[in-house]
């Protein structure tokens, strides 16, 4: 059997308020952090488009941890063998962040682009 044929789903998750992704923000990742440094490295893209839509303040982070579970999907399906299992439906690859402020876990919808909360996913809803 070849590796990793037995995963059925990986999930990536983020949560508002991730120290990692503020560090980002702030430009002050610890030099002694190299795995967190490497680890946003796949993520300083998605920081610089969301910079780049000049959002209010208190929008910019829920902004940027959208767009880092994203990327981080995007980054996953430049393995072939991960593109290979998605395209033939063995694998299913999903995106959450759970909104510490609300108590709320939402959802990502790959084919419309759109963020809804995960009952609402879940029900095929809107």
């Amino acid at each position: 059997m070849p590796l990793g044929t037995s995963v059925s789903t990986i999930s990536l998750f983020a949560v508002t308020g991730c120290g990692g992704l503020q560090a980002l923000l702030q430009g002050d990742i610890p030099a002694h952090e190299p795995h967190l440094a490497r680890w946003l490295d796949n993520t300083r893209l998605a920081h610089r488009l969301v910079a780049a839509q000049g959002l209010a303040e208190a929008d910019h982070m829920a902004a940027v941890v959208r767009a880092h579970v994203q990327f981080q999907i995007d980054n996953l399906l430049t393995y072939p063998l991960v593109r290979a299992r998605v395209d033939a439906g063995q694998l299913g690859l999903h995106g959450w962040i759970y909104v510490m402020e609300r108590g709320e876990l939402l959802a990502y919808d790959a084919g419309s682009g759109d963020w809804r909360e995960l009952g609402e996913a879940l029900r095929g809803g809107p």
